[in-house]
């Protein structure tokens, strides 16, 4: 008779201890990840540290988290989308674990909730979370390397590096000359061309000052938001980068213009600036872009004109054309902006370039090799 009592004991012990576990655990368990603070860039390697705490007075004998990883980082092993940590919890401890992850691509991204599981450790109760780990990671796209310019950009970024010198500027009125074709209407100097019965433009002084605005198209379709090759934006990207760091170096103003989406409402823009601040800002906007157009590149362009510096230089930085750009672009240049067109395609691609501004002569880039990516709407 007393062994059965000692059984009944013990079995209400054990019903009474998961009862118990179960109500004063519930809701104790907390969880946070922190990151390096340090900027990150394609290709690099970081440590995150994750925390677990255990604010009850009984222990968690065992506690299993998974972890979901943003898209542009990954680990190593066969899970490389995701972290698995297997633990236990004394009362009121705190843990922490150090994960080595790679930043495979750029983009920014919040993280996703952990799913973490629980036991009394006798397999009476488990319990099962979701928690927020309450941060984001952005990765920036790396910059190219001069290795990895091709002989048209390379030939490109030098003809400007001279030509900067060379600049007007609209607020030194020298003198004027006769109208040569080519020169944009609003340069006429209407009051001087009356008296002379000729066409005759503003001539201005020379100066050393430039701004250079780069504009990104992320439209591959008529209809914008149809879908996206990621190959073409992350490569845009990279240039991007590249050309940022070059005009900072050079002392050159430089801004962003762009129709891709990102956090905020409509494209992205930068104002013009030169300063390590703003190299780090530009940097920052471009980690942020995502792989999809917010508006049409027609009507970026359409929204910049009468905007931007006068005699300000355009970079456009673009893997499709159709005809609304070209109008666009043919009043950007109207208005006295000297303009680069960089045209983004695979080896061989040929290019309808109807419409193209007077003026303006093209340069195919080249892809470097590797799968093309398209991205749906």
């Amino acid at each position: 008779m007393s062994l059965l009592w000692w059984m009944l004991l013990l079995v209400g012990s054990i019903w009474f201890y998961s009862r118990l576990w179960r109500s004063w655990t519930d809701g104790k368990l907390f969880y946070r990840i922190r990151i390096p603070s340090e900027a990150k860039w394609e290709g690099d390697s970081l440590t995150v540290e994750m925390e677990l705490e255990n604010r009850s007075w009984l222990p968690l004998p065992w506690v299993a988290l998974e972890q979901p990883l943003p898209p542009v980082l990954r680990s190593e092993g066969e899970n490389s989308d995701c972290l698995r940590w297997v633990t236990y919890l004394l009362p009121r401890q705190r843990v922490r674990a150090g994960f080595r992850l790679t930043c495979t691509r750029r983009g920014g991204y919040r993280w996703e909730q952990a799913r973490l599981e629980t036991s009394d450790g006798i397999g009476l109760e488990e319990r099962w979370y979701q928690l927020d780990p309450g941060c984001s990671v952005l990765v920036r796209p790396r910059p190219l390397d001069e290795a990895e310019l091709t002989p048209e950009l390379r030939e490109t970024l030098g003809e400007k590096t001279v030509r900067r010198w060379y600049q007007e500027d609209p607020s030194r009125l020298s003198g004027v000359r006769p109208w040569q074709e080519g020169d944009p209407f609003r340069r006429i100097h209407w009051a001087a061309s009356a008296r002379s019965e000729e066409w005759l433009v503003k001539q201005f002084e020379t100066t050393s000052h430039t701004t250079l605005h780069l504009l990104l198209n992320f439209q591959f379709f008529e209809l914008h938001r149809i879908g996206a090759d990621s190959r073409v934006i992350d490569f845009s990207c990279r240039l991007a980068a590249h050309l940022f760091r070059q005009a900072e170096r050079m002392g050159l103003s430089y801004g962003l213009e762009s129709n891709a989406s990102w956090q905020g409402i409509g494209g992205m823009s930068v104002p013009a600036g030169n300063s390590p601040a703003h190299l780090d800002w530009t940097e920052e906007a471009l980690g942020l872009l995502r792989p999809t157009a917010a508006e049409s590149f027609s009507h970026l362009l359409n929204r910049l004109s009468g905007r931007l510096d006068p005699g300000a230089q355009l970079w456009v930085v673009t893997g499709y054309w159709d005809r609304r750009i070209a109008a666009g672009l043919e009043r950007l240049r109207g208005e006295g902006h000297p303009l680069t067109l960089l045209l983004l395609g695979e080896p061989g691609r040929e290019w309808d370039l109807s419409g193209l501004p007077r003026d303006v002569i093209p340069i195919p880039v080249t892809l470097p090799k590797g799968e093309q990516g398209e991205v749906p709407a």
